[in-house]
């Protein structure tokens, strides 16, 4: 089953590459996300980072995090991985920015977005704590026209 999921997963990975690319003309520009906020619209921005001529990663400026973060293309391989194994290939987002809310607490299941990160890439186990970057990947990935953000879910969009 891990073979037909990477080979799925390379489409999403090819059709995120291929925005990425043709949006900051192969590197040369940064890219704006706008992303819906409750009330009021908020952007970011994105450079994507190559080694090569392979896209590895994508760098954000958000004024919400507190440094600049680069996102590895392996955060979006996960995330696409994870919606693919899921049922109906949607998974909750989390919410990480609540104080205090630990992984495998109630609304950071391990089963939602920010904790699949958090366990998946960066090593992280039930009872820590998380930094929020479900919100920003989910916005890179919904541009790209790979999801769509439905009630506090990622919805994977068939290719």
């Amino acid at each position: 089953m891990k073979k037909s999921i990477k080979n799925k997963n390379n489409k999403y990975l090819k059709k995120l590459t291929d925005f990425i690319c043709h949006k900051s003309q192969e590197g040369r520009k940064t890219i704006e996300i706008k992303q819906r906020k409750r009330l009021e619209n908020e952007s970011f921005w994105i450079h994507p980072v190559f080694k090569g001529d392979r896209l590895s990663g994508i760098n954000t400026e958000r004024r919400s995090l507190k440094n600049d973060t680069l996102f590895p293309i392996e955060i979006f391989e996960t995330v696409i991985d994870s919606l693919i194994e899921a049922d109906n290939n949607s998974l909750n987002i989390g919410t990480a920015q609540k104080p205090r809310i630990r992984i495998g607490h109630k609304g950071l299941e391990v089963s939602t977005i920010e904790s699949i990160i958090a366990i998946k890439v960066y090593n992280a186990k039930p009872g820590d704590s998380v930094t929020r970057r479900s919100h920003v990947v989910a916005n890179i990935l919904k541009a790209a026209g790979i999801c769509n953000y439905e009630n506090g879910k990622l919805v994977l969009i068939q290719v």
